[in-house]
């Protein structure tokens, strides 16, 4: 049965999520949040805490969503240097340390994206993907850094910075998707709401 018709959830406080996803042709019906808490686990790997967060965020939105059949799209994106998971950064400390960490070095960046149908707050099927991304950073000196702390454009952005800003003059190579990067893969996220019936 065709899901054609049915109206489009964002699930996600991200301004950029929405720009990829009417950069597609998409413009969602709604756009709801949730506040969760983010904290990692023990013994829990990178890409598993990341899909766990995305799914979480899928389940909380089902349940504030409005009743009607509905198809809903969550995500979430880390990024990953050293082993290390690069958390949102609200300090010049924190910014100057991931920026420290990523220098001359690839790093990776991780999207997962849920999308499924939901009728009357219950969740009637959910499918998931995952996109790896790796970025490689120009061996930055202390005065580059120094610089790009002090305008501030890092503030709640994890690892400290955003491909779209300041740094991205010092990104040597990119593998993998951008939009994802970005925190919503374009390809991906379409070929999940297809395979739902959207066209």
């Amino acid at each position: 049965m065709s899901q054609q018709n049915l109206p489009i959830v964002l699930g996600s406080a991200s301004s950029e999520r929405l720009v990829l996803l009417k950069s597609i042709g998409i413009i969602p019906d709604a756009v709801l949040s949730v506040d969760l808490d983010e904290s990692e686990r023990k013994k829990e790997s990178h890409k598993d805490y990341c899909k766990r967060v995305a799914k979480e965020k899928f389940v909380a939105v089902s349940k504030i969503m409005d009743p009607k059949k509905s198809i809903l799209i969550t995500a979430d994106t880390i990024s990953i240097a050293s082993r290390q998971l690069l958390h949102k950064t609200y300090s010049d400390e924190d910014i100057r340390k991931y920026l420290n960490l990523i220098s001359g070095k690839r790093h990776r960046v991780i999207t997962v994206v849920y999308c499924g149908v939901v009728e009357n707050n219950r969740i009637e099927s959910m499918k998931v993907r995952l996109v790896e991304s790796t970025i490689s950073m120009k061996r930055l000196g202390k005065e580059e850094i120094e610089k790009f702390v002090s305008s501030k454009e890092g503030y709640g952005k994890a690892g400290g910075y955003t491909i779209k800003g300041l740094m991205g003059a010092y990104i040597k190579q990119i593998n993998g998707s951008f939009s994802s990067i970005l925190g919503l893969p374009s390809y991906e996220t379409m070929q999940l709401l297809n395979s739902y019936g959207y066209r």
